[in-house]
């Protein structure tokens, strides 16, 4: 709980990725606000920042991620599009977990301000992106843990290998926008 360290999750899909971090404020989420020059950063389309020097937690939410992001590629091609599925949208079809999990992503991915996700509850519980890794998850390349994107549309090679489907047809319209969208949250 008092550890100066950095935890929290990556989630991606072919569009956006949706980073959250947390930390002891005055020391790791200090450096990290310094080094990416967080205050002066404005949100654009391509990045949202949800940042607040004078908001903070009582306890970690992630810190059985132990000491790296935990990265979750989901397999639909957006976050979108996994939860307008039935499954989820119907109570009792899925596990809580997961439902909640996926909509409190939705939240954030709309948010404007950090203390509206705070004062909602919108912050998905471990257990919860563990469920969703489960059931939805796909391989995360090494390109994309560095940052970048895949621009295959296909099945990954990990997925064609276990006979896994996206899902969905590719729209070719919706993916000449730019991919490398990125969400940070701190």
């Amino acid at each position: 709980q008092n550890l100066d360290i950095v935890t929290g999750f990556v989630i991606l899909d072919r569009y956006t990725r949706i980073v959250m971090v947390e930390g002891l404020r005055h020391k790791a989420m200090r450096q990290i606000i310094d080094t990416l020059g967080i205050v002066d950063l404005k949100s654009t389309r391509q990045c949202k920042v949800l940042f607040h020097p004078d908001l903070c937690f009582s306890q970690r939410l992630y810190g059985q991620f132990n000491l790296c992001l935990k990265q979750i590629k989901l397999r639909q091609p957006t976050l979108e599009s996994l939860t307008c599925r039935p499954e989820l949208c119907l109570t009792g079809r899925c596990e809580p977990d997961v439902s909640t999990a996926l909509h409190q992503l939705t939240e954030i991915k709309r948010a404007t301000r950090l203390h509206m996700l705070k004062s909602n509850g919108s912050f998905p519980s471990a257990q919860g992106l563990i469920a969703i890794e489960t059931q939805y998850g796909d391989f995360v390349v090494d390109k994309e843990l560095a940052g970048g994107c895949v621009n295959d549309d296909t099945k990954s090679q990990a997925s064609k290998a276990s006979g896994t489907t996206s899902g969905s047809q590719h729209d070719s319209q919706s993916h000449s926008k730019n991919s490398k969208c990125a969400e940070a949250l701190a």
